[in-house]
């Protein structure tokens, strides 16, 4: 989590706001939120939490995405998110804002 944050923060310096995508039902989600955004708050960001996990919910995260108009977007690290890869790289790239992802599912065909 911190080292794509830090990656973040490194492509984008000049974000004031990341967009952090969890899925709600995960165990980790909060944990994860919570170290994310005393990170985000170090490098003088605000994170914003869009909590998702089925392609309805991540279509209407992505909407109130479009009206924050943050400087970039990180996807959690979870097998439901993994899983709807090809939707996750469509909507930040139709909205041309840099997203970090775990894993190699984001960029491969």
């Amino acid at each position: 989590m911190t080292k794509r944050l830090q990656l973040l923060h490194e492509l984008v310096p000049t974000a004031t706001e990341i967009a952090l995508l969890v899925n709600p039902h995960s165990s980790a989600a909060e944990p994860n939120v919570r170290t994310a955004q005393q990170q985000a708050s170090s490098y003088g960001q605000r994170l914003r939490v869009l909590r998702a996990n089925t392609e309805q919910e991540i279509d209407a995260a992505f909407a109130t995405f479009a009206q924050l108009h943050p400087g970039a977007l990180r996807v959690e690290n979870d097998p439901v998110l993994r899983a709807r890869h090809a939707q996750l790289v469509a909507l930040p790239a139709r909205y041309a804002v840099p997203a970090v992802y775990q894993g190699p599912e984001a960029v491969e065909g």
